[in-house]
């Protein structure tokens, strides 16, 4: 993506946040001062911020030894380990090897863990049994 298509789809993110206040106060708010703010509320670039991520994208960090989370902070990796809540589901061997813990049926945690578990073991190197991790 060029600079100026990245700035014209800002330009234009921008405009529809604004008609979109603009709407939202003329049917609901009839322009009530404070009643919503000024510019739209969420935006991709702010600075200094880490940007929440998918559950892929966490992943895909972790496989490239990155720091990332995902929205809920339910998913997180700081490059070398990979959690779902606070349960560690993914490692690196002493090796440099991504390694899934197959934290699912019939070691079922929660649906959502389980989620997160498949999505490690397609771009892990290897899953192992939860019980031969040797960081316990």
């Amino acid at each position: 993506m060029s600079w100026f298509s990245a700035s014209t789809a800002a330009s234009q993110e921008r405009k529809h946040g604004l008609l979109a206040q603009l709407v939202e106060q003329e049917t609901f708010n009839f322009l009530v001062v404070g009643s919503s703010p000024t510019q739209p509320t969420s935006s991709n670039h702010k600075k200094g911020k880490k940007m929440a991520k998918r559950n892929e994208q966490v992943v895909d960090a972790w496989t490239n030894s990155e720091s990332a989370r995902n929205g809920r902070h339910s998913l997180h990796t700081d490059g070398s380990n990979l959690y779902s809540y606070n349960l560690l589901i993914g490692f690196t061997s002493e090796n440099g090897n991504k390694v899934a813990l197959e934290h699912r049926a019939p070691h079922f945690v929660s649906q959502t863990t389980s989620c997160h578990v498949g999505i490690a073991t397609r771009f892990a190197n290897a899953s192992i049994h939860p019980k031969y991790s040797p960081k316990r």
